[in-house]
C-alpha cells in the first residue's frame, strides 16, 4: 500500500472511530435517561420486563459497539505505536467482553424473576434473594468494566499524543 493510499485508510479508520464514539456516548446517555429510572429493584424489573429486555438488548449492542471502536482505534493508531495501541486494544476488548458477562448476570436475574418451574422448588423469598446477588454482581461488573475502559482509553490517548 502506498503512503497516499495508507493516509486513505488511517482517515478512513479515524472517521468510523469517531462514529462509534459518539454513537456509544450519545446512545448509554438516551439509554441512562430513559431506562435508568424505570429499573432499580427487583420489583421494577418484574413490572417492567419490557424496559429491561431492551436495557439487557442495547447493553450488549454498546458493548459490541465498544470493540467494534477498540478495533478501529487500533487500526488507526496501530501505525503510531503498534505496542501501545494493541495493549490499549486487549483492554478496550476485556471491557466489551465483561460487558457480555454482564448482560448474562442480568439474564439470570429475569431467568430467576419469570420461570415458572421455578417457583415450585423455591420460595419466592429466595428466588428474589438469588436474583438480587446476581443484580449485585451486574454492578460489581460495572465498576470493573469502567476500570478497562478508563485504562484502555488512556493508553489510546497516550497513543495519540
Amino acid at each position: 500500500m502506498t503512503n497516499t493510499g495508507l493516509e486513505i485508510q488511517i482517515k478512513k479508520n479515524a472517521k468510523i472511530s469517531g462514529f462509534m464514539f459518539l454513537m456509544v456516548i450519545l446512545s448509554s446517555l438516551l439509554a441512562l435517561i430513559i431506562l435508568s429510572p424505570k429499573i432499580e429493584t427487583i420489583t421494577d424489573i418484574i413490572e417492567n420486563e419490557v424496559y429491561f429486555r431492551f436495557d439487557m438488548a442495547y447493553t450488549l449492542f454498546m458493548y459490541i459497539g465498544v470493540i467494534i471502536l477498540a478495533t478501529y482505534l487500533y487500526r488507526t493508531l496501530e501505525h503510531i505505536d503498534k505496542t501501545l495501541a494493541s495493549v490499549a486494544w486487549a483492554l478496550r476488548l476485556a471491557e466489551g467482553i465483561l460487558g457480555g458477562v454482564k448482560v448474562l448476570c442480568f439474564s439470570l436475574v429475569l431467568l430467576l424473576l419469570k420461570t415458572e418451574n421455578h417457583a415450585q422448588l423455591f420460595e419466592v423469598e429466595h428466588l428474589h434473594a438469588l436474583a438480587e446477588v446476581f443484580r449485585n454482581a451486574y454492578w460489581a461488573m460495572t465498576i470493573v468494566i469502567f476500570s478497562f475502559l478508563g485504562l484502555g482509553s488512556i493508553v489510546f490517548f497516550i497513543v495519540f499524543l
